[in-house]
């Protein structure tokens, strides 16, 4: 968790983080987070509950992946068909083209359109995801970067 503040500064940014990804995976169905992090355990072969990694990210990035595949916003469950679909529109399209539609997407779709400071939060990350996401997809390495929790 990179921040550049220190003492009090950084406590208190921490915290308004730490409650920003809460609010943001309180707004998706707990059966579909557990059952995500339940395939996220899989993926590397343990438990999730002995895995250190931050829950909103996970769901952050299936929940941007799912909006690559026409599913209804707020969904967070992928299978191998929407895999296919973001394998498809990656190597259709540039990084810049995957960006922008991903920012367009969060931005028309998100599920707090009322709050601005948690859309700005999540919002700065999609440059980032996005990169990630395309260079995984043209790696061939998408099955590690997103998780699939239905089986086809």
């Amino acid at each position: 968790y990179e921040m550049k503040s220190k003492g009090i500064v950084f406590i208190k940014e921490y915290y308004t983080s730490v409650m920003y990804e809460n609010k943001f995976c309180r707004s998706f169905n707990k059966k579909e987070i557990n059952d995500l992090l339940i395939n996220y355990g899989r993926i590397y072969g343990s438990s999730y509950t002995d895995l250190l990694f931050n829950i909103s990210e996970v769901v952050f990035k299936n929940y941007m992946s799912s909006l690559l595949t026409g599913n209804k916003p707020g969904n967070i469950c992928l299978n191998k068909e929407d895999e296919i679909k973001i394998y498809k529109f990656c190597s259709d399209n540039t990084l810049k083209e995957l960006e922008k539609k991903l920012i367009n997407d969060f931005s028309s779709y998100y599920l707090f359109s009322d709050d601005i400071s948690l859309i700005n939060y999540f919002k700065d990350s999609i440059p980032v995801f996005s990169k990630e996401l395309f260079n995984s997809a043209q790696n061939n390495y998408l099955s590690n970067f997103i998780v699939i929790t239905e089986k086809n």
